[in-house]
């Protein structure tokens, strides 16, 4: 799976995104463009035919107007310079072969009078003037007009004819100025433009609707095009009747133009072939295509080589992440650019150098950690003998003290009987002198064991200090315990942040940090374990001092008690001994037993009075002997809980310099 993911790496899914979207947006645009080129193409050839037959128009008015020019300034001239007959044919003689260049037949005139005046043509005698055309039209044109076309029968060429009025200075009509123009340069101008491959223009006259230069169909040429019945005819001669000039039509497979030529009476039609322009389109399409193949694949190129050289810092920064991915903290990417990859390599750089601090730091806190932990153990395991020893001496001053407390019932029984005994005195002496052999070996014992129990009392006291000390020194150990676990919730706390900081930056990089947020996840659980056992200690270790607190009181007060019943067993003991002194005076004179008998009872009633008192210390001393031994017993329990404190200390402390161990720095 990691192969894969290695070899679609994120160059090759930016390509895999951005080459199909370049190559679907060329052919969408391809097929818009080649759609939209039929309708283009038949856009361009209207524009194409309107505006050839704008320029053929133009060309032949441009022709036609220098004629009307010179006969606009021919009758000027004659009405103006010109007062008589004679003085006007002078004038069209002079002018008459002066362009006949562009007037082959010159000019000539015709006046009311019936004089014909050509230099250049003298017409037979049964040729009449008046009957001409040209000459009753012109009587009615006030400016330059031009008549109908017609061939010409001795030159075969198209002629046609412009005249213009005259007038006297009253303003009276005298006579018509005309030329006849050979449209020899239009005939040239038509037959000459091409539109497309095979597209052509020819002329209708608009007056008499013959057909002039028609280079297709040339059998057309000086007919009326209302004579032929084919479509295209058909369609110019309604176009010509209804006046709707200026219009692109298609009829049949050709698009057609029929407009007017300007200040002529000449329509101008322009024939392009639908297959022509269809021509034109497919051979525009094939460049089209050729074009966006060759643009793609240079786009393709250019992407290709963008993607290569701006994602070139993209491969270094992964590299680093597989790097600290394998918890290697030794290289770093070292990209400095301005952009955004320059950026991601700063920071996973700075990444890796806090990382490696934490990890140097987490590294010297473990060593602290263990030395503490194995500091924690040895006191647990010192603190668990003092327990024991203590638990054995408090066992022993226990059955020290049941024993006393027996001694001491003993001792007050035997005191009651002493009573009695010297209450009967006066009528038993030989019952007394029995009494005081028995109260003799009686207090003989009670000595002995009033010396046993004030060594019993001393060890009591000595074991107490001992205990005091323990305490004293377990209040020291519990201190060391507080200060470790300050220090162990600095590093779960320091550790926790590092684990959040890593878990944070793990998901900045996506996938490929999951590995790493793995081990944030690790970290962070063996912080909050470490939290949670420090929290345990200092729990334990609260209870530990509330406990050591009531053995210290216990203790104290043990102690202050054993004083006191240490002093009641001196004085029991300098009793013990009065009473021996004075048995043995009785043994010596028993007739010194009556005159002793009020000292006796009264030392009788002193000891019975220090056996109660040293009956009720010997119970409080047997109390707070139970006392401490329960104290003893949960301060053992306690220590266990301790070491296996310490145990779970060092046990997590093993597991993060293993894991700690995965880093190489």
């Amino acid at each position: 799976m990691k192969s894969n993911e290695r070899r679609l790496g994120f160059r090759t899914k930016m390509l895999a995104v951005i080459l199909p979207v370049v190559l679907l947006f060329n052919i969408i645009t391809f097929l818009i463009i080649s759609i939209n080129t039929d309708g283009m193409m038949e856009d361009q050839a209207q524009e194409l035919l309107g505006a050839k037959s704008s320029s053929a128009g133009y060309e032949i008015s441009a022709d036609v107007q220098r004629i009307r020019g010179l006969l606009e300034n021919v009758k000027t001239s004659v009405e103006k310079s010109c007062s008589n007959e004679a003085e006007i044919k002078d004038y069209i003689y002079g002018v008459a072969d002066a362009y006949t260049d562009i007037i082959p037949t010159g000019i000539y005139c015709g006046l009311e009078s019936g004089t014909y005046i050509d230099k250049l043509w003298t017409p037979d005698d049964d040729w009449v003037m008046k009957e001409r055309p040209w000459y009753i039209d012109g009587l009615k044109a006030d400016e330059v007009t031009f008549g109908e076309a017609y061939m010409d029968a001795e030159t075969g060429e198209y002629v046609i004819s412009g005249f213009t009025s005259i007038k006297d200075p009253n303003g009276n009509k005298i006579g018509v100025v005309c030329a006849d123009v050979q449209l020899s340069g239009v005939d040239e101008i038509l037959t000459s433009t091409v539109l497309f491959n095979s597209g052509y223009t020819y002329a209708v006259d608009k007056i008499s609707g013959m057909v002039l230069s028609n280079k297709v169909s040339p059998e057309q040429n000086g007919l009326e095009i209302s004579s032929f019945d084919d479509p295209l005819s058909t369609y110019i001669t309604s176009v010509m009747s209804s006046g709707t000039y200026g219009q692109v039509e298609e009829v049949g497979k050709s698009f057609v133009l029929v407009d007017e030529v300007p200040n002529t009476n000449f329509a101008l039609v322009s024939v392009v072939e639908k297959n022509d322009v269809n021509s034109e389109i497919r051979t525009l399409q094939i460049l089209i295509g050729i074009v966006f193949l060759v643009s793609t694949f240079l786009i393709c190129l250019i992407v290709y080589l963008l993607m290569r050289v701006l994602l070139r810092p993209m491969g270094q920064i992964m590299g680093m992440i597989d790097r600290m991915h394998e918890m290697d903290l030794t290289e770093r990417s070292q990209i400095r650019t301005g952009d955004e990859f320059g950026t991601m390599s700063y920071k996973v750089d700075q990444f890796a150098d806090e990382l490696k601090d934490v990890v140097v730091g987490i590294e010297s806190a473990i060593d602290d950690l263990e030395d503490k932990a194995e500091i924690n153990e040895s006191a647990a395991t010192r603190l668990g003998s003092l327990s024991n020893e203590q638990n054995v001496s408090v066992h022993e001053l226990n059955t020290t003290m049941e024993s006393m407390a027996d001694t001491m019932d003993e001792l007050a029984k035997n005191a009651t009987i002493l009573s009695n005994d010297i209450s009967e005195a006066d009528s038993a002496a030989e019952s007394v002198r029995s009494q005081v052999d028995t109260l003799l070996t009686n207090i003989k014992e009670g000595g002995e064991e009033v010396q046993d129990m004030t060594g019993t009392m001393q060890d009591i006291y000595t074991i107490s200090e001992r205990l005091q000390a323990a305490v004293n020194n377990m209040h020291s150990g519990i201190d060391g315990i507080k200060s470790m676990i300050e220090e162990i919730n600095a590093v779960a706390s320091q550790t926790n942040l590092l684990s959040l900081n890593a878990s944070i930056e793990a998901a900045r990089a996506g996938e490929a940090g999951r590995g790493f947020a793995v081990v944030a996840d690790e970290i962070r659980g063996l912080a909050d374990q470490t939290a949670q056992s420090a929290v345990n200690i200092v729990d334990t270790t609260e209870t530990l001092e509330k406990l050591m607190a009531e053995v210290t009181e216990a203790t104290d007060d043990s102690i202050a008690k054993i004083k006191l019943g240490n002093d009641a067993v001196s004085r029991t003991s300098e009793t013990f001994d009065n009473i021996h002194e004075g048995v043995d005076g009785i043994n010596q004179s028993i007739e010194k037993v009556t005159d002793a008998l009020v000292g006796i009872e009264t030392i009788a009633a002193e000891m019975e009075q220090g056996t109660e008192k040293q009956s009720e210390s010997t119970q409080t001393a047997t109390s707070e002997c139970e006392k401490m031994l329960d104290i003893s017993d949960r301060l053992s329990l306690e220590e266990s809980n301790v070491e296996n404190s310490g145990k779970e200390l060092k046990d997590l402390s093993d597991k993060l310099e293993v894991m700690m161990k995965k880093f190489k720095l």
